[in-house]
């Protein structure tokens, strides 16, 4: 019961994160969240100790807890990282000979044209993560999911608060991106896959195009 109390306290406080209910820089009280939970100081401590473990607030001494914002450097290898990961997996699809659940998949394509439409940007955000993970799970590579998922989180994370700082720049670029990747799939088309992997990584999906041009200018260094 205890750790059910942690997982649901976990992934509340997650999910206002990754919504930007919770804004970088935000100070956040151990009771405040307790009686928002209605749950006792101990689970919601031990969420918010997890939460501290995956970088996505820190503690503050005598202060309280401080929600977290990707430093540059974070991004960097964040981007770096889920660049090696998709280009990977993708180049071995043909090998591999991979078995898609085309069904799951354009679920959540559907859901994110609809959000789309509705200019919805959290909803857009959820369902394209789920979209390139329904696809990854295809793979039985569980680390590789896990590490995946991870990284899509942080991401997905840095494109809403993007958003909800600058809602007049070009947002839900991945839309149009991710109808053609399932196209693709529908045909077996594993050139066009592999191409669609690397502009997937070079476009602003998840990353707004300031901090994209800023980790441009890194690599070129």
């Amino acid at each position: 019961m205890a750790s059910e109390s942690v997982r649901i306290a976990y992934e509340k406080i997650l999910n206002r994160i990754m919504n930007g209910d919770y804004m970088p820089g935000d100070l956040l009280s151990e009771n405040e969240l307790a009686e928002w939970l209605n749950m006792s100081r101990t689970p919601v401590r031990m969420a918010v100790y997890r939460l501290e473990s995956e970088g996505y607030v820190d503690l503050l001494k005598n202060r309280g807890i401080v929600v977290k914002e990707l430093s540059l450097e974070e991004m960097l290898e964040t981007v770096e990282l889920f660049d090696a990961l998709l280009k990977h997996a993708f180049d071995k699809v043909e090998e591999y000979r991979i078995d898609f659940d085309l069904e799951k998949i354009h679920d959540y394509l559907q859901k994110q044209i609809i959000a789309t439409e509705e200019k919805n940007y959290y909803e857009y955000s959820l369902n394209s993560v789920a979209f390139i993970l329904s696809i990854f799970q295809a793979f039985r590579n569980q680390v590789m999911l896990e590490t995946i998922e991870r990284l899509l989180k942080k991401l997905m994370i840095t494109a809403v608060i993007s958003y909800k700082r600058a809602p007049h720049l070009s947002h839900f670029s991945a839309t149009p991106l991710n109808k053609k990747l399932y196209d693709y799939l529908l045909n077996k088309d594993y050139e066009r896959i592999k191409k669609w992997a690397q502009h997937y990584v070079n476009s602003d999906s998840y990353i707004s195009p300031k901090v994209r041009s800023i980790i441009s200018s890194h690599s070129k260094d």
